[in-house]
């Protein structure tokens, strides 16, 4: 299956409505309009929910790459694997990127009705498996909700007066703990790597599955079916015919 930028001549473009917000598109064969039939069903309501989640990793990969770049600049060659580092301007932004990228990569694992599609683990290559539950425990401790794990911590201390004898002025500091950022040189554990796995394999599913809805649903119905349903401004919903029992 050819992508829109593939195909010489064809072009999209993209029209924003400014008082309701709606999106559409229209498509160009050199300066001609393109038909177009909105399809619905089973496969093709999974193979849009497939686009959603390319649309989430590609944001991911996106903002882990802005996040390195900024933490390159300020954490510099220290070789350590944990680095404290006082520049909050810059690692706040790194910490919102951070738990942006875990939020919306932990959303492409879970169900939800209104997409139809979702990764499973069990896609990943095995040496992909503990970096991703790896990344899901921060996920789900870190960046959904605060959980059992310790990633984000919390002291409270009572201090007293060095000299035992000075009078005690009550004071209660909190020390406070929470990653900005985890990033690794390895392949097999480094996020962005993780990622780039991940949209692969999201990518290799929305072909095939595009491939497989062209070749059994779409081209038997003839090139006169679709024009006749472009004439009727109709919907068509494709899938198999059911099997008498």
């Amino acid at each position: 299956m050819q992508s829109d930028q593939s195909i010489k001549g064809f072009t999209t473009r993209k029209f924003i409505n400014p008082q309701t917000g709606e999106v559409s598109y229209k498509y160009f064969w050199k300066r001609n309009e393109v038909p177009k039939i909105e399809i619905t069903g089973p496969l093709v309501n999974r193979l849009s929910g497939l686009t959603l989640i390319q649309k989430d990793l590609t944001n991911c990969i996106s903002w882990i790459k802005k996040a390195k770049e900024m933490t390159s600049l300020s954490i510099g060659k220290e070789n350590a694997e944990y680095v404290s580092n006082d520049d909050r301007e810059t690692f706040n932004v790194v910490k919102a990127l951070f738990v942006a990228s875990l939020s919306f990569y932990g959303k492409c694992f879970t169900e939800a009705s209104g997409r139809g599609a979702q990764v499973s683990r069990n896609w990943l290559s095995k040496e992909f498996k503990s970096s991703h539950d790896y990344h899901m425990k921060y996920r789900h401790n870190f960046a959904a909700h605060s959980g059992d794990e310790n990633v984000e911590i919390a002291k409270t201390f009572v201090l007293l007066h060095p000299k035992r004898k000075m009078e005690f002025l009550p004071f209660l500091p909190t020390v406070r703990n929470q990653p900005d950022f985890i990033f690794s040189t390895e392949s097999e554990t480094d996020f962005e790597y993780l990622l780039l796995h991940v949209a692969e394999l999201v990518n290799d599913k929305y072909q095939k599955l595009g491939e497989k809805i062209i070749d059994e649903l779409i081209s038997p119905k003839g090139i006169d079916f679709w024009h006749e349903k472009f004439k009727n401004k109709t919907t068509v919903e494709l899938g198999y015919p059911k099997k008498n029992s």
